[in-house]
């Protein structure tokens, strides 16, 4: 279930136009979690939506071991591999520490293109209250790409973040966008921040910008891209990503 952010109104608002930051840009995120997972967006319809908890013991830049062998969990798979794709991401190992308990919630499938969502948090509570809520000082890494908001599906939080697009007016001339989304024809900013909180910031289109939550708690957020288009059935546009560096 995605977020709202809290200040009232802001997805009905036009920011003002800016030429800099109305050309569309493309960048991707993705993930895979281990062989075992496999890849649903390489088979037609695919689906995934699964829960991994436990305890990090080795990182790379792209990628980071997770021991599934906390004390309350039965232990049956053992070590699994999170792998990130993203030229702008910055390292793995520049987020998550070694030792940190941590639990991984992803969302993946392929209808008419790839939406996937994965939402790490700090999983210190994990075994003494299975499934609580997540706050927003509790993210590790988050992102989208081809939705707004975070994983879904029966076990998955409701995610600590919002992602509220603000149209720029690039496109005053354009025609009706084909159907299937809410979203008219145009370029737009992410309005990104901390979910039940008016704590939020403006980021554009290939922009990296920083949320201080407090507390020592800062984000830095990316927008990877968000516009849409005129074109049946392409309603993926979207992407971004916010992380907790170390």
């Amino acid at each position: 279930m995605a977020a709202t952010i809290g200040a009232a109104g802001c997805g009905g608002q036009t920011a003002p136009r800016d030429e800099a930051v109305c050309s569309e840009t493309h960048e991707t995120i993705g993930f895979t979690l281990d062989s075992w997972l496999g890849n649903a967006c390489n088979a037609p319809n695919a689906t995934l939506s699964t829960q991994v908890t436990g305890r990090v013991v080795a990182t790379t830049s792209r990628s980071m071991d997770v021991d599934t062998c906390l004390p309350c969990n039965t232990c049956e798979v053992g070590t699994i591999t999170l792998t990130v794709d993203s030229a702008s991401l910055p390292g793995l190992d520049a987020i998550f520490p070694i030792g940190a308990p941590v639990r991984i919630d992803v969302t993946r499938d392929s209808f008419f293109g790839c939406h996937q969502a994965l939402l790490v948090t700090d999983a210190t509570d994990a075994c003494s209250s299975p499934n609580p809520p997540v706050s927003p000082d509790q993210v590790y890494l988050a992102f989208g790409d081809g939705i707004l908001g975070g994983p879904s599906g029966p076990n998955a939080p409701d995610a600590p973040f919002g992602a509220v697009p603000l149209p720029l007016g690039c496109s005053p001339n354009a025609g009706p966008n084909c159907g299937g989304t809410q979203y008219a024809v145009d370029s737009y900013a992410l309005e990104i921040g901390a979910a039940g909180s008016s704590n939020a910031i403006r980021v554009a289109m290939g922009h990296t910008e920083t949320l201080d939550l407090g507390n020592g708690v800062v984000w830095t957020i990316r927008n990877l891209r968000s516009f849409q288009t005129e074109l049946c059935d392409d309603y993926w546009n979207w992407a971004f990503w916010i992380a907790r560096l170390k």
